[in-house]
């Protein structure tokens, strides 16, 4: 539950890891900063929950990966607005790659990456949807939290240690 604001500074991460594909000579620049709001704002909102014993932490994740908003609460739509946010960058940076495709098909890195991204833009729709329906109750498969975690963890490592590699 500590890394939750991570999750606000993956976006543009993979987002960067794009451009740097498409264009070699792509640096970060100050203004590139702005992309790490998101990231910033949660860390402060979580600043409490950094600060509670052990047991306590353990007790809210708990209760956090089995609650269930309802669609009027403020909850359900600011679990929805993550999946906008990442979906966004990932939505853009499929687009960027696929643009740079169309005029460089070989590039090996560009190819498995926009595969990469599709993957987890799959795994997004489909907990996206999972998020959407479960507050009816049609549907309730309760690992699913920590299976779309680790797939995404995954994901995740697997783009570390490719660059890694490259």
């Amino acid at each position: 539950g500590i890394s939750y604001p991570i999750n606000f500074i993956k976006p543009p991460i993979l987002f960067f890891m794009a451009l740097a594909i498409i264009k070699p000579d792509f640096k970060l620049k100050k203004e590139h900063l702005l992309h790490t709001i998101p990231f910033f704002l949660m860390l402060l909102m979580n600043i409490p929950f950094y600060g509670m014993p052990a047991s306590e932490k353990l007790a809210y994740v708990e209760q956090f990966i089995t609650y269930v908003p309802t669609y009027t609460s403020f909850d359900f739509w600011f679990f929805m607005s993550f999946f906008f946010y990442i979906g966004a960058y990932l939505w853009i940076s499929i687009a960027k790659l696929t643009d740079y495709q169309q005029h460089i098909k070989n590039n090996s890195q560009a190819n498995w990456y926009q595969s990469v991204l599709r993957l987890y833009f799959l795994g997004l729709g489909l907990g996206f949807l999972y998020f959407l329906i479960r507050p009816s109750g049609i549907i309730e498969i309760p690992l699913f939290n920590l299976i779309s975690m680790l797939v995404m963890t995954f994901l995740i490592q697997s783009i570390a240690y490719n660059f890694i590699t490259q």
